[in-house]
């Protein structure tokens, strides 16, 4: 039987050699280890043993490229164990959409997405407890921090559209390596 073990047969994506654009290709993707495979090309794919070991560690595979002598540099980025999801406005259930959406995100995206969530509910208790004041400096203050928060998630390409920043999010979370759905956070 063949075995593949992430720690053990695949290296710290830190001082690897990588050749051409792989080294940007795999910062873009939030590569965190690199392993060399046989050329990988067409439909051909990983054995499914390497496969399943990859995903039973938490990992996602990406092909950042090949080499001279005919190998492919595969790059594996952890899974997504945390996600936004839509609870009320455009991207949510009966907003623009039939379904709820989610947006995964990376823990090193996590600041980015507290300031969302804290500006947001800032924003959302500014207008319950002071909607007679909405257009004195503390409300447009609280508003610009709220579109201050949407602007850094869409320079982190987090949110893609205009209809993200006009959602209301709550935190889901899923188990690591798993392919269930996101579920909203709950204590």
């Amino acid at each position: 039987m063949r075995n593949f073990i992430v720690e053990i047969d695949t290296d710290p994506v830190e001082g690897y050699p990588f050749a051409g654009n792989q080294a940007s290709r795999a910062e873009t993707l939030g590569v965190t280890r690199v392993f060399v495979w046989r050329w990988i090309v067409g439909t051909e794919r990983l054995p499914q043993y390497i496969r399943h070991a990859i995903q039973i560690a938490g990992y996602r595979p990406f092909i950042l490229g090949g080499t001279t002598y005919r190998h492919s540099v595969v790059g594996l980025t952890p899974e997504y164990e945390h996600a936004l999801i839509a609870i009320d406005g455009d991207c949510a259930k009966g907003g623009l959409s039939n379904k709820t959406s989610t947006i995964p995100f990376r823990p090193q995206q996590a600041t980015l997405v507290k300031d969302l969530l804290q500006n947001q509910l800032a924003w959302e208790m500014y207008v319950h407890f002071h909607r007679d004041q909405l257009g004195k400096p503390d409300g447009l203050a609280t508003l610009d921090r709220l579109d201050a928060s949407h602007q850094a998630l869409l320079d982190a390409e987090i949110f893609t559209n205009k209809y993200h920043c006009r959602t209301t999010w709550a935190l889901a979370t899923r188990a690591r390596g798993s392919r269930a759905p996101f579920t909203r956070f709950e204590w």
